[in-house]
C-alpha cells in the first residue's frame, strides 16, 4: 500500500486526478483504515464535483471516524443529497445522522428546510416542538416555537396552535420579533 500510496500522490501532484483516484481507491482496497487514502478520494471528488461518488466516500471515510469527524462526514453527505434535489433521500440521511449521533442544531435545521421543501407539514411541526421541548437554549427555543408557529398560521384551521406557538416563543424569550409579530 505505501507504493500505492505515493504512486498516487505523484499522480495528484501532476493533476493527473483520475489516475490518483484510481491508485488511492486500490491503497483502499488493501488498506480499508488509511485514513491519508480516505481524505484524498474526497479532496479528488471535491476537485471533481462528482457528487454521487463523493456522498459515497463520505460515508466510507465517516465509517473510521467517530463523534464530531463523523458527524462532519454524514452531514456533508447528507447535504450533497439533499443539493441533489432527493428529498426522500436527504430526509432519510439526516435522520439516519440524528438516530446514530443524536439531534443538533445543523440536523434540525437541515430537517426542517427539507420537510418544507417535500411539503411535509406534519413533520414539521412534530421535528420544531420536540426540538423546542429538547433545547435548553431559550433563545433557541423561541425560534423554534415562532417557526412552528408561522408554520401553523399557514394551515387552515391551526389558528390555535399558531397561537400558543407564539406564547411558547414569547415565554422563552419576552424580546423574540418573529414571536411578537406573529
Amino acid at each position: 500500500p505505501a507504493l500505492l500510496a505515493r504512486k498516487a500522490r505523484l499522480h495528484e501532484q501532476v493533476d493527473a486526478l483520475d489516475d490518483a483516484l484510481a491508485a488511492f481507491r486500490q491503497v483502499v482496497e488493501l488498506a480499508p483504515r488509511d485514513l491519508e487514502a480516505h481524505d484524498a478520494i474526497v479532496r479528488i471528488l471535491e476537485a471533481q464535483s462528482e457528487h454521487p461518488a463523493l456522498v459515497e466516500a463520505l460515508r466510507q471515510r465517516a465509517a473510521l471516524g467517530d463523534g464530531p469527524v463523523r458527524r462532519r462526514d454524514l452531514a456533508a453527505a447528507a447535504t450533497l443529497v439533499a443539493s441533489s434535489g432527493d428529498l426522500a433521500s436527504a430526509i432519510d440521511a439526516w435522520k439516519a445522522l440524528e438516530a446514530e449521533l443524536g439531534r443538533d442544531d445543523a440536523s434540525i435545521d437541515a430537517l426542517s428546510m427539507l420537510y418544507l421543501q417535500a411539503e411535509r407539514r406534519e413533520d414539521l411541526d412534530e421535528l420544531l416542538a420536540s426540538a423546542a421541548k429538547d433545547t435548553r437554549d431559550l433563545a433557541r427555543q423561541a425560534e423554534l416555537s415562532a417557526r412552528r408557529g408561522d408554520l401553523a398560521r399557514m394551515t387552515p384551521g391551526a389558528e390555535r396552535t399558531a397561537l400558543a406557538a407564539y406564547r411558547d416563543a414569547l415565554a422563552a424569550h419576552p424580546e423574540h420579533a418573529g414571536a411578537r409579530s406573529g
